[in-house]
């Protein structure tokens, strides 16, 4: 085969290629480009009767990465909570302008990697009837910044009681034994029980029966709200359970010092610390510190990439579920939200005035609780005077 003959085939080869692997992974393309420049080097270094062989067993090996490249990009399903939500409000909306008496409706949400969860109260909405909802308006407010449970992971379990056996400090008996004679060193290890009980974090909300023939209110604000509210909850309650168990930092420094020492405390537990929460007033401050000459000043090791704080490499989350001056350094890992019993959303009737008042309630429920696996693992301290002078 001559130079022209392989050429023109290479092209074949390339424009094939490109074909097959267009609109996939650029490291897919990668490998696939990197393939083809080797099956170039092959062909021109073997005679002509290898060559189909050569082209045979590239083009085998570009479809099968093509076709395990595109079996990832299949049947990826993105969950949220206000799809699901809103496809279950669309699948039983007729069932929901029948509640009546001594019926109920009940929307459970599964297999969600969202994880909800706060108590709810409310006005009744619409009391007056006829209110118009248009999908374009703002009139929702925010949901938190983060949510506790974007720091820690999730285990479902059956049980609502868990137990976990937490190891505390010994002084480590092991020792060089010198003395051919003499008695090894007993080591003592403590590993005491300790029990968290998962209960339901749950609230009430009343709406006006008209509103259940609006399909786009039920479906895209009333989740929001929900979802919102119950996270509201569940922030707060949770972070105030992680700062009463943490361990105290142990330093007297104030502002970016006093959490570069936090993290050397952690660290020196030999402990990871991979996340600290502050508050946003408390991080806008950080983030202009001035030195005595009214100059901004940061440590080399405090940095912003993409808006995001880091000091010593560990970012810093802004959250407005924790209290104003405080923070927490921790290793995230060591703790996880324990859910017994998911999400729930259910409507009815039949609850105090409702049938007056043309009213139906909403319950919404999850039972969970937080198990902290080892408070070592947390440090918790005061910013201090922060302010950055003028």
């Amino acid at each position: 085969m001559t130079p022209e003959e392989i050429k023109s085939l290479l092209d074949g080869m390339k424009s094939n290629l490109e074909a097959k692997t267009n609109g996939l992974d650029a490291q897919i393309e990668a490998k696939a480009k990197q393939m083809i420049n080797d099956a170039e080097v092959k062909m021109k270094e073997t005679n002509a009767t290898e060559i189909k062989s050569i082209k045979d067993e590239f083009e085998s090996r570009i479809d099968a990465i093509v076709a395990e490249a595109k079996a990832k990009t299949t049947n990826k399903e993105v969950k949220s909570f206000e799809n699901e939500f809103g496809k279950a409000i669309e699948e039983k909306h007729n069932d929901l302008q029948k509640v009546t008496k001594g019926s109920s409706v009940q929307i459970e949400l599964k297999d969600l990697t969202i994880n909800t969860n706060n108590s709810i109260t409310g006005n009744l909405a619409n009391q007056s009837g006829g209110a118009v909802i248009r999908q374009g308006d703002g009139v929702v407010l925010p949901s938190q910044l983060v949510n506790f449970s974007q720091l820690v992971a999730t285990v479902v379990g059956s049980e609502d009681t868990i137990r976990i056996w937490r190891e505390t400090e010994e002084t480590n008996a092991f020792a060089r034994q010198t003395d051919k004679t003499a008695s090894k060193a007993e080591q003592e290890l403590s590993t005491p029980p300790v029990i968290f009980t998962a209960s339901y974090l749950a609230g009430l909300y009343r709406y006006h029966k008209s509103m259940m023939r609006n399909l786009p209110w039920m479906q895209s604000r009333l989740p929001q709200m929900l979802r919102r509210n119950y996270f509201k909850a569940e922030n707060a309650e949770f972070y105030t359970g992680l700062y009463s168990a943490a361990t105290a930092y142990s330093g007297s420094a104030t502002g970016i010092i006093a959490l570069v020492e936090a993290i050397g405390q952690l660290e020196a537990a030999d402990f990871n610390a991979n996340g600290i929460v502050i508050n946003p007033s408390d991080w806008a401050q950080l983030s202009v510190t001035r030195d005595d000459e009214n100059g901004f000043t940061l440590p080399s090791t405090v940095t912003f990439s993409g808006g995001q704080l880091t000091i010593n490499g560990v970012p810093v989350f802004k959250a407005t579920f924790v209290e104003s001056g405080q923070f927490i350094v921790g290793d995230w890992s060591q703790a996880y939200k324990y859910v017994t019993d998911g999400l729930k959303v259910e409507f009815f009737e039949q609850d105090a005035d409702n049938v007056q008042k043309n009213a139906i309630t909403v319950r919404v429920e999850e039972s969970n609780v937080l198990v902290i696996e080892q408070p070592l693992a947390f440090i918790k301290g005061e910013l201090g005077t922060v302010t950055p002078s003028v």
